[in-house]
């Protein structure tokens, strides 16, 4: 027997309220901050959702129509914070020029050949020395290319880690430059000596380089690196 609509309207109501209201509402603004271009590339990038799940949505509809199917898709995939810290570095990935970029440099004391560090070593040492300055944050990691994004939501001791405003931190693994946004400056000790106890240098500055453009900064520190070696 089919349902009526007002026990699909309800059962379709009880499946959002499933998953955590947080990482719904979550969801929603993302969705609603995407232009209908980029909603699906993002999508895809994402890779949460089956091809299946993507095809079903309707991109001639409201853009708060279409972020509500999207929160009903994220919940049969059983989505969590991860999941939704995940969306926002692929967002933020797409749209790195949003954002005003820092850049740090690590060195050795000793002027040693750089510190080449192993990915999965980096991010287990960066989270260990993080949470055990600070506990109340989530930490979540991407690798795109050659770079890793690192993205860190603070609380504070009362309250939960702010998915809202995030910091987000990219790292070439064999580079001594760090590219950062969104830091405090008293968040910045945390992440300056977190990076330092993952990679092994020894210290670790701000550089006189910003910029809204990611690309352009890393093309400038890559270019003196080059210039170093050689």
């Amino acid at each position: 027997m089919a349902p009526t609509p007002g026990t699909a309207n309800r059962s379709r109501r009880q499946s959002v309220a499933a998953m955590d209201e947080c990482t719904s509402e979550f969801i929603k603004r993302m969705i609603t901050r995407m232009s209908f271009a980029e909603v699906m590339p993002i999508l895809k990038a994402w890779g949460v959702l089956t091809e299946r799940d993507l095809q079903s949505l309707n991109m001639e509809t409201t853009k708060e129509r279409l972020a509500t199917d999207v929160v009903h898709l994220c919940e049969t995939r059983k989505c969590t914070v991860a999941h939704v810290a995940e969306l926002d570095l692929v967002y933020t990935h797409a749209k790195s020029k949003v954002k005003v970029w820092e850049v740090l440099q690590m060195s050795n004391q000793t002027d040693s050949d750089m510190n080449f560090a192993d990915v999965s070593n980096f991010r287990a040492s960066f989270k260990k020395f993080v949470f055990s300055i600070q506990r109340n944050l989530t930490i979540h990691f991407r690798e795109f290319g050659d770079a890793l994004w690192i993205r860190i939501a603070w609380g504070k001791e009362y309250t939960k880690p702010n998915q809202y405003r995030p910091s987000f931190i990219v790292y070439h693994i064999q580079t001594p430059y760090v590219f950062i946004t969104s830091l405090t400056k008293t968040q910045q000790p945390v992440v300056g000596q977190g990076l330092l106890s993952a990679t092994g240098y020894d210290s670790i500055e701000k550089m006189d380089l910003k910029s809204r453009c990611l690309e352009s900064l890393m093309d400038i520190v890559f270019k003196r690196l080059s210039q170093a070696w050689f």
